[in-house]
């Protein structure tokens, strides 16, 4: 295992297109970063699709955040939440 998130038979654009979520939640490895970035110079689309990414990402940590109380998890509370009431 090499520790890539995908093969990389897949013709570029497709592997990136499949790489922006993690590459706009800094996930990546550094090698599959790297090729993003350089798809990025070139592709004004998978910008496009990158910006929504990253505005997906700053919501769901804004979400995160909200259900967060002060003081850290409080696993009975969440798992209460997760019941049938």
């Amino acid at each position: 295992m090499n520790g890539r998130v995908i093969q990389m038979e897949l013709p570029t654009h497709q592997a990136v297109q499949a790489l922006l979520p993690w590459y706009a939640s800094a996930q990546l490895p550094a090698d599959d970063a790297q090729l993003v970035e350089q798809h990025l110079h070139a592709c004004e689309q998978c910008r496009h699709d990158l910006q929504w990414e990253r505005e997906l990402h700053a919501e769901a940590q804004a979400d995160i955040a909200l259900d967060m109380p002060p003081d850290g998890v409080d696993v009975e509370r969440a798992w209460a939440r997760m019941m049938p009431a």
